[in-house]
């Protein structure tokens, strides 16, 4: 995959128990988990460059996602409705799609204050579904320093550090390189050093991305229509539910978000 993709590389760490077999996954399905992490949490994060528009229009990013999908042992038809949904960006102008991503992110994730439309950092997001009135806090929550708790005890350093570790992107990237040292370690023959980053891997999503990913997807592609320019995040966000789907191995947390 292209390094726009590419996850931070990790050692592993400590023993866990009371995981499902990694036998059982298999390090291709493991490595395919990875990849459809990381290709959403890119999707997800502040288009800075033109590098997702670009892989968008000229079909890189929907081959990457069909290679990962599949890897990942999505059934058929998720692998015809990601082809489906990522085809509506291919052809297109790039520049135009650059244009549009960066509006429609800063119109849906980027308002000032308790304004946000749709929050792109876990803590904020579960606070306003609670009905918590007013502003939330964006680094000092108690799920926000358990992010970055996880993150730093396995030496993972989020892209930008000047933004909340809670992020969509940067909890998607961690997932993925967590997924990713699995799949490594049983590529290796160690078995048991893949079931502990596996076990990771699963408690994290369970504690954190499950949770709340469901249902910000939906929100997203409930207020993108509302806003001029927001529209390629609300196909990006049908495609990151399909992705939920895939990783459904991990736990039942993608049935369904508990905020």
């Amino acid at each position: 995959m292209d390094d726009v993709y590419e996850a931070e590389a990790m050692q592993s760490g400590g023993d866990e128990t009371s995981v499902p077999s990694v036998q059982e996954s298999g390090a291709r399905r493991l490595a395919g988990a990875a990849d459809v992490c990381e290709l959403l949490s890119v999707a997800f994060r502040f288009p800075e460059e033109d590098a997702l528009a670009v892989a968008l229009v000229d079909g890189r990013f929907a081959a990457d996602a069909q290679g990962a999908f599949s890897d990942a042992g999505a059934p058929a038809e998720a692998l015809a409705a990601s082809d489906e949904l990522l085809a509506s960006f291919r052809g297109l102008n790039a520049a135009a799609l650059q244009r549009d991503l960066r509006r429609g992110y800063s119109l849906l994730f980027l308002a000032p204050g308790a304004k946000v439309p749709v929050w792109p950092y876990e803590a904020p997001f579960r606070y306003r579904a609670k009905g918590r009135a007013g502003v939330p806090s964006l680094f000092r929550s108690p799920v926000t320093l358990e992010v970055a708790a996880s993150m730093s005890e396995v030496g993972f350093k989020p892209v930008d550090a000047t933004e909340p570790p809670d992020s969509v992107a940067d909890e998607l990237a961690f997932l993925s390189a967590l997924l990713a040292t699995a799949a490594a370690a049983l590529q290796g023959g160690e078995e048991s050093v893949a079931q502990n980053w596996l076990g990771k891997a699963r408690r994290f999503w369970n504690d954190h991305p499950g949770q709340w990913l469901p249902a910000f997807m939906e929100q997203v592609q409930q207020e993108s229509p509302l806003r001029k320019g927001a529209s390629p995040y609300g196909l990006l966000a049908q495609w990151g539910a399909l992705v939920l789907s895939v990783l459904s191995f991990l736990g039942n947390a993608a049935e369904g978000a508990r905020v």
